[in-house]
């Protein structure tokens, strides 16, 4: 057989294995090109017309493109931001039917003109202004029948781990989500807590701690227990959630063919299991498992299973922003036959006063997997045959090989 790597699954490398996209592209970047609900990232400048977001008598409301060095060109340097931005909030949004983009989809792709109306979204304007929040947003307004932008307002210094986590606290607020704070404590917007592998806070409260979820109030204290994931996926404003990419069960598990893989998918949620099969010689199975290469939400697990689903062993990331997918694996299959391969997302810590429950440790995985031929050995035939004896003999008739 030919050993060659078949892709099972969505292709997340460019997600999970891809350190920056040509310059040149910097706009042209979509996370799911096929969906029909947007999330434009406008970072060009943008002019709301009078009545959406003041009254229909004042002034447009005018703002600039966003800029690093007030150069109205934009820079390799301002480049690599947008590209980083619009990469960290596509892991946000990865569970949902979205199309995270920093191309222009014009306004009829971002204004919803009928109940049947599928095409529509959230523009995202970011940008300077001076003695503003860090951004504004009309609650439920995903769904408006005009182009109702949300702002993000950046000041000089701002990063894309900034920049990304006031966008999607932003967008939540379009698609239903409330504050998450904590009473008493950090009142309307909870900072997060924990140190280390521990450090945690929600993006509807004040998220820019290294790992930043969805949240439902699990830690001490909340002031809201929002289901985050349910309400994004609420029938009035929401997104749906994408398609399950890959089967849950032995019986549905994706099937890998020949000796090696690449996969991919998205863990949408704490249930959300990825099983994918194989037949595999004895010796090892060497897997390089990879999750989003800036800012992940999922901390991955991965466990090798047998034909009948018995656990050989369980892999993990050490669960620090870095290093949230295990380190590459080497598993020596005791013997020939069926494999599985599970993956899923877990949590670290207790996510009360620190660290985080599976609950929000979902988004883009890839993996590479190669492993042993399987070879059938033949089996040798014995056949029996009876010779009769023609002479008289103390000894019974004898059964012999041939």
């Amino acid at each position: 057989s030919c050993n060659m790597r078949i892709q099972v699954g969505p292709d997340t490398t460019a997600i999970t294995s891809t350190p920056s996209y040509p310059m040149a592209d910097t706009f042209k970047l979509h996370s799911r090109p096929a969906a029909t609900r947007k999330i434009y990232l406008d970072f060009n400048g943008h002019v709301t017309p009078a009545g959406i977001w003041n009254d229909a008598s004042d002034p447009d409301m005018v703002n600039a493109p966003w800029s690093i060095d007030g150069s109205p060109d934009f820079s390799d340097a301002e480049k690599a931001v947008v590209q980083e931005t619009c990469r960290r909030v596509a892991e946000h949004f990865a569970p949902w039917n979205v199309d995270v983009t920093t191309e222009d989809p014009g306004v009829e792709s971002l204004r919803k003109t009928s109940p049947g109306d599928l095409s529509y979204g959230i523009r995202v304007v970011i940008g300077a202004v001076t003695g503003e929040a860090g951004g504004v947003a009309h609650l439920n307004s995903f769904s408006s029948s005009v182009d109702d932008p949300c702002f993000v307002y950046t000041e000089a210094g701002y990063g894309a781990n900034v920049i990304a986590g006031i966008a999607s606290h932003e967008v939540g607020h379009t698609v239903s989500l409330v504050h998450q704070g904590q009473n008493p404590g950090d009142g309307e917007y909870f900072g997060g807590h924990g140190t280390g592998a521990f450090s945690w806070s929600p993006i509807m409260g004040n998220g820019l701690r290294p790992v930043n979820q969805w949240a439902k109030g699990e830690y001490e204290d909340a002031s809201s227990t929002q289901d985050n994931l349910v309400a994004i996926a609420n029938l009035t404003s929401g997104i749906p959630l994408v398609a399950d990419d890959h089967g849950g069960t032995l019986a549905a598990a994706t099937v890998a063919p020949g000796l090696s893989v690449t996969g991919g998918g998205v863990i949408s949620s704490a249930s959300d299991l990825d099983l994918f099969k194989f037949t595999a010689g004895r010796g090892n199975i060497v897997i390089t498992p990879k999750v989003s290469l800036f800012a992940p939400n999922l901390r991955l697990q991965i466990r090798v299973l047998n034909s009948t689903g018995t656990v050989l062993g369980t892999f993990t990331g050490a669960g620090t922003a870095g290093n949230m997918a295990p380190a590459p694996i080497t598993f020596f299959a005791p013997t020939g036959g069926v494999y599985y391969l599970e993956l899923k997302g877990i949590g670290n810590g207790d996510g009360i006063t620190s660290g985080y429950t599976d609950y929000g440790s979902i988004g883009i995985y890839s993996f590479v997997a190669s492993w042993q031929d399987f070879i059938q050995k033949p089996v040798a035939a014995i056949i029996l045959t009876e010779r009769a004896v023609s002479f008289q003999s103390p000894w019974p008739l004898m059964v012999g090989l041939l």
